[in-house]
């Protein structure tokens, strides 16, 4: 890439954030709660780059990105979020400002959960590869991650919704119901909303 695009791109992520700032602060910050917990995680987040901390591979969704893919699933506070992949935590605590539903975040990286920890009491945060995660007492899992392998999403129960960013997971056992456009600071990509079938119909199918 040359000077003249990387220095173009720089601005152009650089510009994204502050939108994104602003968005929070207008939109969200109106809940005095999260206002607070978002500003000790940025405080906090001074201290460490959380892209060493996970040996450069990491990202975070874009709160006004976020709660479109949440609108879009119909999310309720009768829901049992799981995220695969939490970071610093923020989109499970604006999740649970915001919808109050029960929120579980899985994380590999140990100062992340600890952090997430030390910002919620209610949000729930486990130390563990999501590769390993059982996923039967979910009704709505988030992955936002480009890895060749995929997390143990066929352990969902029937009826609960599969969020992915860029691909849907490929298989039969999962029929997308939603594909929407969606902003991140690296340009536009698409978000997909998948239900999980019934193992019943599935074996229908089958014979």
């Amino acid at each position: 890439m040359g000077y003249a695009k990387s220095l173009n791109l720089f601005f152009r992520v650089k510009l994204f954030h502050i939108r994104e700032q602003i968005h929070v602060i207008v939109s969200f910050y109106r809940c005095p709660s999260f206002a607070l917990t978002d500003l000790l995680l940025g405080f906090c987040s001074l201290f460490f780059n959380p892209y060493r901390m996970a040996n450069g591979i990491y990202g975070e969704t874009p709160l006004r990105t976020f709660r479109q893919l949440i609108l879009a699933a119909d999310l309720s506070s009768k829901d049992h979020y799981i995220e695969l992949g939490s970071g610093r935590g923020k989109s499970c605590l604006w999740l649970k400002h915001f919808i109050g539903c029960k929120v579980t975040g899985i994380e590999s990286v140990s100062l992340f959960v600890r952090l997430s920890k030390f910002l919620s009491k209610e949000a729930h945060f486990v130390q563990k590869s999501m590769f390993e995660v059982n996923l039967s007492e979910a009704t709505v899992v988030y992955y936002y991650f480009f890895d060749h392998r995929w997390p143990l999403f066929e352990t969902m129960q029937a009826g609960a919704r599969l969020i992915t960013i860029s691909e849907p997971f490929p298989s039969d056992a999962f029929e997308i119901t939603h594909v929407l456009d969606i902003e991140f600071p690296w340009g536009v990509t698409q978000g997909y909303i998948q239900i999980r079938k019934s193992d019943r119909l599935l074996t229908h199918k089958m014979n």
